[in-house]
C-alpha cells in the first residue's frame, strides 16, 4: 500500500501504545474523521536544545479503515502505524497532522488508538522553545473533512 501523503513536513511514523479495545459507535455515519481527543502535552522543562515535549492523543479509526489480517477481516488486537507530519504557524504554534495509510471510509464505528508523539522544537524550523500551542489534526485527504483539537503545552513551575 503505497503512503498517503498528509500535509506539512513529514516528521516520521508512530506506533500506536494501545490497540482497538475501546469502541465508540455514532447515531449517524460520519463522512468524515473524529477530531482527535484526550490531547496532552508535556514539556520536560529543560531549555534550548533540550527541551523535549511528549504528546499523547487519541486518534479515532473508523471501522472500515481498521487493519486487516490475512483473512482479510479487520484486526483489533494490532497497534497501528500512524503517519506523522507537522506544520509551524507561527514561532509560539505548531500542527501535528496524524494520518494512515488509507484513504478514510465512512463509518458510524469508530476505535480509539492512544498515539504518543515525542519532538524537540529544535526539530521544526520557526518554531520557539517556548511556544506555547499544539493543535493535532486527525487528517483526512479533504481539508474540510480534517478534525482537529488544541491544546496548551504544560511545563513545569
Amino acid at each position: 500500500m503505497a503512503t498517503r501523503v498528509i500535509k506539512g513536513a513529514h516528521f516520521g511514523n508512530v506506533k500506536s501504545l494501545t490497540n482497538a479495545d475501546t469502541k465508540k459507535l455514532l447515531q449517524t455515519t460520519s463522512d468524515r474523521p473524529l477530531a482527535p481527543t484526550d490531547v496532552s502535552a508535556t514539556s520536560n522543562g529543560k531549555k534550548g536544545n533540550e527541551t523535549r515535549i511528549t504528546l499523547m492523543c487519541t486518534i479515532y479509526v473508523s471501522e472500515a479503515n481498521m487493519p486487516k489480517n490475512e483473512n482479510g477481516k479487520n484486526n483489533y488486537t494490532e497497534k497501528i502505524k500512524f503517519n506523522i507530519s507537522y506544520s509551524v504557524d507561527n514561532d509560539d504554534k505548531v500542527t501535528i497532522y496524524v494520518g494512515r495509510n488509507n484513504k478514510f471510509i465512512p463509518s458510524d464505528t469508530f476505535y480509539a488508538y492512544v498515539v504518543p508523539i515525542g519532538f524537540s522544537p529544535k526539530d521544526m524550523p520557526g518554531l520557539n522553545n517556548s511556544f506555547t500551542t499544539v493543535e493535532v489534526i486527525n487528517w483526512d485527504e479533504d481539508p474540510e473533512g480534517s478534525r482537529g483539537t488544541t491544546t496548551t503545552v504544560q511545563r513545569p513551575s
